[in-house]
């Protein structure tokens, strides 16, 4: 599973969510940050919405973020 923040205006963690990886893969079957932050944007239908992927075991972009 993906983990993706949603950052507001202030760059502020409003939302975490988790995506099954199944819909990051690309044309070659590999992950890829981007297409989950278009799934994010198309489910919650919010084209300008901001989503960064982190990793819940703080493997990329240190700790995992929280809430606020």
């Amino acid at each position: 599973m993906a983990n993706f923040a949603k950052l507001d205006k202030n760059n502020i963690v409003t939302t975490i969510d988790v995506v099954h990886n199944r819909e990051l893969l690309d044309e070659n079957l590999e992950e890829q940050e981007s297409i989950g932050i278009q799934f994010l944007k198309n489910h919650y239908n919010e084209p300008n919405s901001v989503w960064v992927q982190c990793s819940y075991n703080a493997n990329f972009r240190g700790r995992y973020p929280g809430v606020g």
